[in-house]
């Protein structure tokens, strides 16, 4: 299965707020476009075809399509300028996998030794740092 990602081109009398409800279990993102509404969708599928059938099945539910452009979602996301999210570790975690206290770890991030994102009161660690960090060395 690859996950596709398609967008939409579609005239419905719905609105923005009634689009993204039906079509929530495709994490749907809604906007105006000219004459209708431009909706992205996101979906598995096992071939080009098969996702393009069903974006076609799922926005013939809310309206009538007009266009559509389909893409692997890798390949979306590259286009756009997106760039997945590393995968990030907990304090906790992050001390699992170096065999320290999270206070070490707290200290390895506060003395910059040990990189590291601080979001609201949580500190958030890539786990490339992690794997880099061995016995105390920067990476």
């Amino acid at each position: 299965m690859v996950e596709y990602t398609g967008v939409i081109t579609i005239t419905t009398t719905l609105s923005d707020e009634d689009l993204l409800e039906r079509l929530a279990d495709y994490h749907a993102a809604v906007g105006p476009a000219p004459h209708g509404w431009s909706v992205t969708l996101s979906l598995p599928a096992d071939s080009l075809q098969q996702a393009i059938l069903t974006l076609l099945a799922v926005a013939s539910t809310v309206g009538e399509p007009r266009a559509l452009t389909v893409r692997t979602s890798e390949e979306f996301d590259r286009i756009h300028g997106l760039e997945p999210l590393p995968e990030l570790l907990s304090v906790s975690q992050a001390a699992d996998v170096l065999g320290l206290s999270r206070q070490g770890v707290l200290h390895r991030i506060h003395t910059g030794v040990l990189a590291a994102t601080k979001v609201g009161k949580t500190w958030f660690i890539p786990a490339t740092a992690v794997s880099h960090d061995t016995g105390g060395h920067a990476a």
